[in-house]
């Protein structure tokens, strides 16, 4: 029996870092789509926002089991709690990687400068999600040392910092595109809108994964 929920808050651990990984995958493709319009580029990237969504049911489902049939103690409830508040935050970052694809889709105005600046910013906020994930792996097993927790929690105020360089990322976008409207046709107004919405999806992304790793350092506090 016990090997039976040991095996559980294994795969429940993997299965975070698996969606968290799915999600990396997804804004990578939601950039590039900037810069690829094949339709069927754009079909893959709401297939893997689907299996995203269901790995994040899988997990829900999982943590409500182990309340309820195992009753978890200490860091074991800790775990399954964190993976309850983590993946609610993964979801939404598979949202808006989501709704970038769309946007993409329809877009006209491809300013190859603003196109580069929003790539660069997601190109962060990837960052952050490795990091993240990184800090979530093992993070609460009860073979960590004092060392090892230290060097997590220095990971995530990494990436709680790191945040900061996201915000500062989609005020240049928003700057430019200001710009953009004071001194260029007013028939652009639609497809700076687009641009604008693909900038605020990348730091709403940026800030779902300071909160995942927020829940990482309640976690080992």
């Amino acid at each position: 029996m016990r090997d039976n929920y040991t095996l559980k808050l294994k795969n429940l651990n993997n299965d975070v870092i698996a969606m968290g990984n799915l999600c990396i995958d997804l804004i990578d493709m939601s950039l590039k789509a900037i810069f690829n319009s094949d339709a069927n580029f754009q079909d893959s990237i709401v297939k893997k926002n689907n299996k995203a969504k269901r790995c994040g049911s899988d997990i829900e489902n999982s943590c409500l089991s182990l309340l309820l049939h195992e009753q978890p103690v200490a860091s074991d409830l800790t775990l399954v709690t964190t993976a309850l508040q983590i993946i609610n935050d993964l979801n939404r970052i598979g949202e808006q990687a989501l709704n970038i694809a769309e946007i993409v889709r329809n877009l006209k105005y491809r300013d190859e400068e603003l196109l580069f600046l929003i790539e660069d910013m997601g190109s962060h906020v990837i960052k952050m999600l490795h990091m993240t994930i990184s800090a979530f792996v093992n993070s609460l097993s009860d073979e960590n040392t004092k060392d090892s927790d230290e060097d997590r929690l220095n990971l995530i105020d990494t990436v709680i910092q790191y945040d900061d360089e996201i915000d500062k990322d989609f005020f240049t976008i928003k700057n430019k595109l200001i710009s953009l409207i004071k001194f260029n046709d007013e028939n652009l107004g639609s497809s700076i809108l687009d641009l604008f919405m693909i900038a605020k999806y990348l730091e709403r992304s940026g800030d779902h994964t300071s909160n995942i790793a927020r829940h990482i350092k309640t976690a080992l506090l």
